[in-house]
């Protein structure tokens, strides 16, 4: 799973509004856990910086879901200290055998 397009947020703090880029949030934690149709996997990116403006800490939190495998199920955008104006949307990555 991939980000395609990264969240927007607005500063709690100073009401400044933002965007972040995909570069922000890194490669995912991935975990993965057996269930009745094959495994689930969740994919995590966690972006924790200051608000540029105020200073404010800031932490957006994007999870998206693979269940079954390789089956887009839900995705979640959160924030500590700041707005989603925005969710960040995300797509599924299919690989094919060469």
């Amino acid at each position: 799973m991939k980000i395609i397009e990264a969240p927007k947020y607005c500063c709690t703090r100073c009401r400044k509004k933002f965007d972040t880029a995909i570069e922000d949030y890194g490669d995912p934690e991935v975990t993965s856990e057996s269930r009745n149709m094959g495994s689930e996997t969740q994919f995590l990116w966690t972006y924790e910086f200051s608000c540029p403006n105020c200073s404010n800490d800031i932490e957006i939190t994007i999870e998206g879901y693979e269940y079954p495998e390789g089956f887009f199920n839900y995705e979640q955008t959160t924030s500590r200290g700041s707005l989603i104006l925005e969710k960040a949307k995300l797509e599924t990555e299919h690989y094919t055998e060469e």
